[in-house]
């Protein structure tokens, strides 16, 4: 196995290793790890139980880990707040929080500081002391004041009960609307996950741990901590409550993983999907943020489809302060013998796994390709598999990394959602494909910026290199595996030698330049040779042209003649434009596709010569569960009113929220935010969610 070791900077390489004495603890000694607990006598609680406070903190972890009590005003001092002095920072007072100590908590946590918070939402209520009384602090918007700004994501089920997230990009942006509102610049920096280490399965479930690998605040590869734990749960349904040795464990196992300074990111393979008797190639990175060299024992292990180890690697590893490494390997594997592989790499003390990163490669199956869900029109009516069905899809994006899914994917994550999605009974999804050197034009011609380091494995030709074809190989078959009709609208996001790069804005460039129009039948010729024969696919020409009417005759045209390339290659694929204009397209196209709020605005609409589906139906709510409730009842409204339509298939906006914006930047990133109906950010299924499930099963007799 190779390995590449890269600095964070030059001048932090040296000062970590000039007179660097290697430390490594062990987990059964007394660790090095510092702690600060609030504690303020008179500081009210909101939601953790009593049993659960500040000194009983303070004594479960004493014996382990280095702990003292920080007060109000040093809570409050940005120069004794910092990361250098207190690794991780308890605030064990649930949803209240001094206001006045915020901004120095916020510079902290933005500097790398770790944090664990024990109930519920982090930051909700904020108190002031007026005459001596500790009172909450009127007329804030805490969502937008502090959660938003540190990227807290949050949603209420009942009184006690919540889900948290984190946005897992960059906080900062170039892209403003007149750029195209188009979000490229959201590279992961860190991500949120269930602990495995927590023995008790309904508590570890109930844990929401952070980690990074980035600031995410300013995108400078700092040397920092920032693991954070946020506990949702409020009173008695906080998965603390536990008999009083079992809490105890629970809290340290919580720590332990806190303290653990090294992360492990960006596990990928060569290629997203394999052909038979193909070599997998790996690579992983692992960045020690400790202020010591770090001995790492690295567990690198490939899982069959049924969970079964099929490949398992030891790696020892010793790791300076503040610096990267890239890990490199392979699997030989002499003879596939499924269609899906996850691989999975642990950083490990014993059996406890104190750092994970997972993804997954598809195999390619021409049997499951071929004996996908053959999508037809007969009689102005969807067949699948020559039975008449009404297509209830969702449009998807990767919910943590969003379109970067087209140039550096988690193979599994998708997996897991096109599963969910069949549980559901959904039976098509829509997809914007992002032409892989969209994403290098975008930074070079429309922002004038360089390309970000994270994006160099994009495309440099305007065609799809062969990694790039096998991405889209991969989430082809797992919506083929899953029953699920795979659609993607094929000419928006392109490079510039197939039009404006800048997005979806009222543009004709690709479809008045032959020359531009020519590369589109080159890419055209590409993926009709590839899936031709797959039956459970249908493509979007173009999302939402935006064009004034004068130019209609110049889309007609366009269509017509990007048909005729997928006839000429075997493609008998149906065919779409997004949006409302396909039903002036009606003549060229296959179905026509509209974007709307209210199903009823179209109810009028009758006998149309071929079918028509609502693509894109937006329903956006806010975080609370009346929110919640809101948006499900408005999901029922407009599948009531869809059935005085005479649409033929319904595809909410979309399926969850995306854990890669930060809502508080724009309003437009803020509306973008809210529109995920289907699941939360961490796959619970949302209400509205139920509500389209229910729906669903109503409709399999149609």
């Amino acid at each position: 196995m190779r390995r590449t070791i890269f600095l964070l900077c030059f001048v932090c390489f040296m000062a970590c290793n000039c007179a660097q004495v290697f430390a490594q603890e062990s987990l059964g000694q007394r660790s090095e790890f510092n702690i600060a607990v609030f504690r303020q006598p008179d500081f009210p609680v909101c939601g953790v139980p009593e049993e659960i406070n500040a000194a009983w903190i303070y004594n479960s972890l004493r014996e382990k880990f280095l702990v003292t009590y920080i007060d109000f005003e040093n809570l409050c001092n940005p120069d004794y707040l910092i990361p250098d002095k207190i690794d991780l920072l308890i605030l064990p007072y649930g949803e209240n929080f001094p206001f006045k100590a915020f901004y120095a908590i916020r510079k902290y946590l933005e500097q790398g500081g770790g944090f664990l918070n024990l109930a519920g939402r982090p930051f909700w209520k904020p108190l002031e002391k007026v005459n001596g009384v500790w009172q909450e602090k009127k007329g804030m918007d805490s969502y937008t004041e502090f959660l938003a700004p540190l990227g807290i994501k949050y949603y209420q089920v009942s009184e006690n009960r919540f889900g948290l997230t984190v946005t897992t990009s960059l906080k900062d942006t170039p892209v403003i609307p007149s750029k195209g509102n188009i979000f490229p610049y959201r590279i992961q920096t860190r991500d949120f996950f269930f602990s495995e280490n927590v023995t008790d399965q309904n508590a570890r479930d109930k844990v929401v741990f952070v980690k990074s690998w980035k600031n995410s605040y300013d995108g400078i590869d700092n040397i920092l901590l920032q693991r954070w734990a946020l506990i949702p749960n409020k009173g008695k349904e906080n998965p603390l409550m536990l008999p009083e040795k079992q809490r105890e464990q629970f809290l340290i196992q919580i720590v332990e993983q806190l303290s653990y300074p090294v992360v492990l990111y960006d596990l990928e393979t060569n290629f997203s999907a394999y052909h038979p008797g193909e070599k997998v190639s790996y690579a992983v990175k692992a960045f020690n943020c400790a202020k010591h060299k770090r001995a790492v024992n690295l567990e690198i292990v490939i899982f069959n489809q049924n969970q079964k180890i099929v490949y398992r690697k030891m790696e020892n590893l010793s790791i300076a302060s503040g610096v990267r490494v890239s890990l490199d390997g392979e699997w030989k594997c002499k003879k596939f013998k499924d269609s899906f592989y996850t691989i999975s790499v642990r950083a490990k003390s014993g059996v406890k796994i104190l750092d994970k990163v997972e993804n997954g490669f598809v195999v390619i199956d021409q049997h499951i390709l071929k004996n996908g869900p053959l999508l037809q029109i007969k009689n102005n009516d969807f067949y699948l598999n020559n039975k008449k069905q009404f297509l209830c899809g969702v449009n998807y994006y990767e919910s943590k990394i969003g379109e970067l899914l087209w140039v550096k994917p988690n193979i599994l994550k998708i997996k897991q959602d096109f599963e969910q999605m069949r549980s559901l009974g959904i039976n098509f999804v829509r997809i914007h494909y992002h032409h892989s050197k969209w994403f290098r034009d975008y930074f070079t011609s429309v922002l004038k910026n360089p390309v970000p380091v994270q994006l160099q494995k994009a495309d440099k030709t305007s065609l799809p290199s062969e990694r790039s074809l096998r991405i889209l190989d991969a989430v082809i078959q797992l919506s083929q595996e899953n029953g699920i009709i795979f659609c993607a609208d094929l000419f928006t996001l392109v490079p510039q030698e197939m039009g404006n790069p800048i997005g979806w804005l009222g543009l004709r460039q690709r479809i008045t330049d032959k020359g531009k129009i020519a590369e589109q039948k080159k890419f055209i010729k590409i993926i009709a040779s590839r899936y031709q024969n797959v039956p459970g696919i249908t493509w979007d020409l173009w999302n939402e042209p935006r064009l004034n009417k004068k130019d209609l005759n110049l889309l007609r045209a366009w269509i017509k003649e990007l048909k005729a390339v997928f006839r000429k290659n075997g493609d008998n694929h149906l065919l779409t434009v997004g949006g409302d204009l396909s039903f002036e397209c009606m003549d060229s196209l296959d179905y026509a596709s509209i974007h709307t709020y209210k199903p009823l605005e179209i109810s009028d609409l009758k006998k149309t010569p071929k079918p028509f589906i609502f693509q894109e139906v937006w329903n956006e709510a806010g975080c609370s569960a009346s929110e919640s409730e809101r948006q499900a009842e408005n999901m029922r409204t407009q599948l009531a009113d869809l059935l005085h339509t005479e649409a033929k298939g319904f595809m909410p906006w979309q399926w969850t929220r995306q854990a890669r914006l930060w809502n508080c930047m724009s309003e437009a990133e803020r509306w973008d935010d809210e529109l995920g109906c289907c699941v939360y950010g961490d796959g619970v299924l949302k209400p509205a969610g139920e509500a389209y499930a229910d729906f669903i099963r109503s409709m399999r007799n149609y």
